[in-house]
């Protein structure tokens, strides 16, 4: 499997992108009609906003029930990923979340990322279950391995949908004491 972080078609300095959306985020909207979709929609917005700026995020881009996160610092991309998760759900009355998590270079464009990095995060967050953080071998790889309260299961390799090789992938949770 190549490595794109050394790709000569990618540029950029490399970062932390993730993908967080509400699960059942079409149902809920027939269910509820668009109006207290749209509502819904923007609270979460909202929220993550608010969690993004207490870890460092840089950028968000939101798309309806969506929101793509540019964090540089990559322990703090898969705590802001985790948080996310435990942070925003039923309990406030939002939907359960999941997140989506690779770390790699980027092209911005008129407010906007783009490149391969982004492109495979997209396709994890729609892998992960509810409430779950699924994460590409190069985001474990540069969070390290200790000391940020991680713990990370292997969830084996998968071919993601247009991208040539399959891609390992990481369940990211708290740490659980012994």
């Amino acid at each position: 499997m190549g490595d794109r972080l050394t790709d000569p078609r990618t540029s950029g300095e490399a970062a932390g992108f993730l993908f967080a959306d509400l699960v059942g985020f079409t149902e809920l909207t027939e269910r509820l009609g668009d109006e207290a979709a749209a509502d819904l929609a923007l609270g979460f917005c909202d929220r993550v906003c608010q969690l993004n700026r207490s870890h460092g995020a840089a950028d968000v881009n939101t798309m309806g029930d969506g929101a793509l996160i540019r964090i540089p610092d990559p322990v703090e991309a898969v705590r802001l990923a985790v948080c996310i998760t435990r942070e925003i759900g039923p309990e406030r009355g939002f939907p359960l979340v999941r997140v989506g998590l690779d770390h790699g270079p980027a092209v911005s464009r008129r407010g906007d990322w783009f490149g391969a990095t982004i492109n495979t995060a997209s396709r994890i967050v729609s892998l992960a279950d509810a409430g779950e953080v699924l994460i590409t071998s190069r985001a474990r790889t540069a969070a390290g391995e200790t000391g940020h309260g991680i713990d990370f299961e292997d969830s084996g390799l998968r071919q993601l949908r247009h991208i040539t090789d399959p891609v390992r992938l990481y369940r990211a949770s708290p740490h659980r004491a012994a």
